[in-house]
This record gives C-alpha cells, structure tokens and sequence, in this order.
C-alpha cells in the first residue's frame, strides 16, 4: 500500500508519534513541508501532514516499503485502525 494517505482524527497522532520513536522503530523527525516526517531505524518513512482547514485530523502514509516490509505493514495495519472512514 505504497503512499496510500490515511485521514486520522488528531487525538491519535501522538500515540501514533511514541510509538515510532521508540522500539523496535526508533524514528527520527524531520521536519516536511506541513508536518513532520518519521524516518526509521530501518530507514521506512512515516509522514504526518496537517492542513489548516482540518485542524481536527491529518494525513499520515508510509514510503519506502522495501527497506523493511514486514514494519511498513505493521505500522498501517495500526494506523488503519483509527483512519477516518467517510
């Protein structure tokens, strides 16, 4: 599911957030245009945006599948499970 952008309301980025930066994932943030992005220790990329005219979620998807597959996998799975579904 290679960058395929998932809406998730607010209150959920910052547990989203501790569990990158800690084991097994130990991410990195850097600082992207309208948000943050997530790099891994396994060098997967994870980025939150946000949008001024949707202060109450923001976007959140997963680059670079290839470098560990399995954690990319692991990390959507989790995060699909609070995705705003319209």
């Amino acid at each position: 599911m290679e960058n395929y952008r998932m809406r998730i309301p607010i209150q959920h980025e910052i547990t989203l957030v501790n569990m990158l930066l800690s084991p097994p994932y130990n991410a990195t943030p850097v600082p992207i245009q309208y948000g943050t992005q997530y790099v891994l220790a396994s060098r997967v990329i994870c980025n939150f945006q946000h949008k001024k005219s949707t202060p109450e979620e923001f976007s959140f998807y997963v680059q670079n599948h290839s470098a560990n597959f399995e954690q990319a996998e692991i990390i959507e799975k989790l995060a699909s499970h609070v995705e705003i579904n319209d």
